[in-house]
């Protein structure tokens, strides 16, 4: 093989490992730029189970995301709400400010968030099986925010007026 070919064959071997290094550094900081879901663990329990064992269980529009605090890494976020449907006998405000157990960690940006549980949005409404804790109501667990969809505002209804 003459000087000239095997010059070629080394440049077209530089160029292709520096492509791939390229593509391996976007990549890495790609991901690491990108926001990780991380699913916090707890005990197996069914929608209708959450929505049974609830002290308060309502459906709520979702008005402003007020705070979010993080205690041994595990986001809190507190929101206020504009209370559509009281589900249960518990006297409620029209207005209520709740805390959610997950949302973004500031520091790392990681998103934390129980499995078959939603994170609110601004104006969206849902359904919330809510239990108090030293004074406050909490949303924690899975099910603890669900869409507020035909079905599930029909079940925790029906579930409401059976405790």
């Amino acid at each position: 093989m003459d000087t000239r070919k095997k010059q070629r064959y080394f440049l077209y071997g530089l160029i292709g490992a520096l492509v791939l290094l390229v593509v391996i550094t976007g990549m890495t900081i790609y991901t690491r730029s990108r926001p990780q879901t991380k699913y916090l663990s707890s005990p197996k329990i069914s929608q209708q189970s959450k929505f049974q064992h609830a002290d308060v269980l309502l459906v709520a529009q979702v008005k402003q995301q007020v705070k979010t605090t993080t205690s041994k890494g595990i986001p809190t976020t507190v929101f206020r709400l504009k209370v559509k449907q009281n589900l249960t006998a518990t006297k409620l405000p029209q207005s209520l400010t709740i805390a959610k157990k997950g949302g973004r960690n500031p520091q790392t940006g990681s998103v934390y968030l129980y499995h078959n549980d939603q994170f609110p949005l601004v104006n969206k409404t849902y359904v919330f099986a809510l239990t108090h804790d030293h004074g406050r109501l909490i949303a924690a667990g899975p099910y603890s925010t669900v869409a507020a969809n035909p079905k599930n505002i029909k079940q925790a209804s029906t579930l409401a007026k059976r405790k």
